[in-house]
């Protein structure tokens, strides 16, 4: 009994986009954004060319990712130029100009800054990018927006693969921006390769578009595991209910087989002139008052039972409160919309 424990355990952290947890804590969340700066990125695509409108469709995805979260941009191909004169030094360029809170307004100053003009080294943005995840990072999405192929040589679908087999193991998805039907073929294989999904869009409208419906699988998946999650917390709380019950009967029981069994050999050890006068009275007296510290002690283990409803409360209350409130605004959403 003294060993009893009323702790219900942590509870589990927050989800992240991709399927509902199963049992095991998310942990951290990053979110990779790898963006192709090559020089076809300044060709005209609905109200500006697709740098501009990826560029908007990407800030706006960004703002409203879990403040929890983390998250990377890297662009390739923003060195040199797209002639042969600047290609060598536009195929080995790849940087990651922002790395941290998407809240951060650092990250629209990065991303202003990227102007489309070299090659398309696609394989070398997905390689280097693997190391744009922060460390102890347990659950990674990245996003590959390219509108063409690998110009440099490199091979994208052996780069992705490599970033899959890592540690983290991150999702790769690859968006093609305009991208023809030969192309479209290329950059799925990439996706595949990386355990992710290929999509292609049009225009920027199209990519913001693609993110919403990522924002909305994340909320199905947040949904899920918090309900998943309270359950937990639910059946944890009834069996260690139970459990207090179970060890306070037994304990009452024993309280009364030692409240009936003292008196009794007190009789006998009179009868057998054992006490002087006065003793078999303070005797009687001492085991009145251990009986009622045992009783004592019995009242205040049942009480345990309120400590682990409050315990469990207070999980219930971290599960809800642990999701940011982008996250709970989307769940709201949703039920409004459902109703």
């Amino acid at each position: 009994m003294m060993q009893f424990s009323a702790d219900l355990g942590e509870a589990e952290s927050e989800p992240t986009a991709g399927e509902e947890p199963e049992g095991q804590s998310v942990g951290t969340n990053h979110f990779a954004v790898v963006l192709d700066a090559s020089g076809s990125m300044d060709e005209s695509a609905g109200s500006g060319s697709r740098m501009s409108e990826a560029k908007g469709a990407v800030e706006a995805f960004v703002s409203e990712l879990p403040a929890r979260a983390t998250v990377s941009l890297r662009v390739y191909g923003q060195g040199g130029d797209n002639t042969d004169a600047g290609k060598a030094e536009s195929c080995t360029s790849s940087e990651v100009v922002f790395s941290g809170d998407p809240s951060d307004e650092a990250f629209g100053v990065a991303l202003g800054g990227v102007e489309p003009v070299g090659w398309t080294p696609l394989a070398k943005g997905i390689a280097d990018a693997q190391g744009d995840i922060p460390d102890g990072t347990t659950d990674a999405v990245m996003y590959v927006v390219s509108d063409g192929l690998e110009t440099c040589g490199g091979d994208p679908v052996v780069a992705a693969q490599g970033v899959a087999d890592s540690g983290v193991e991150p999702v790769i998805n690859v968006i093609g921006f305009q991208v023809d039907d030969a192309d479209q073929a290329a950059l799925q294989a990439v996706a595949d390769a990386g355990g992710g999904e290929y999509s292609t869009v049009e225009s920027g409208a199209e990519l913001e578009a693609y993110w919403a419906a990522e924002k909305d699988r994340w909320r199905e998946a947040w949904v899920g595991w918090r309900d998943a999650e309270v359950e937990r917390l639910q059946d944890t709380r009834e069996a260690k209910v139970d459990e207090v019950n179970d060890l306070d009967d037994a304990l009452r029981d024993e309280i009364n087989d030692q409240k009936f069994a003292g008196p009794i050999v007190v009789r006998e050890l009179n009868g057998e002139g054992v006490f002087q006068e006065g003793e078999r009275a303070a005797v009687l007296g001492l085991l009145s008052e251990q009986t009622q510290g045992r009783l004592d002690y019995a009242n205040e283990f049942s009480d345990l039972s309120f400590v682990v409803g409050d315990n469990y409360l207070t999980d219930v209350t971290d599960v809800y409160g642990s999701a940011d409130n982008r996250w709970i605004e989307l769940y709201q959403d949703s039920q409004n919309n459902n109703s």
